[in-house]
């Protein structure tokens, strides 16, 4: 993978992150102060941001993982160009 494939898969990746992160958003809109909201917060809205990554929950690789693994595979190739 190049340097730039890299920057442009972690920069895609990113902008899917973030669709999903407002989509989330939006589905604990629905479920807000519904008798759902507790069980559901606390199993699946939990395992989709510790997916999801940067929302204060863990995984053993996350999405956010994954971006920045993308962007370290850009700076290795440009460290080694230099």
């Amino acid at each position: 993978m190049t340097p730039s494939e890299a920057h442009e898969a972690a920069a895609d990746l990113l902008a899917v992150q973030e669709q999903i992160a407002a989509l989330l958003e939006q589905a604990q809109m629905i479920i807000r102060n519904t008798p759902v909201e507790s069980r559901a917060e606390a199993y699946w809205v939990g395992h989709m941001k510790a997916a999801l990554g940067g929302f204060g929950y863990s995984s053993m690789c996350s999405m956010e993982d994954t971006v920045a693994e993308l962007e370290a595979i850009c700076d290795e190739e440009e460290d080694i160009g230099e």
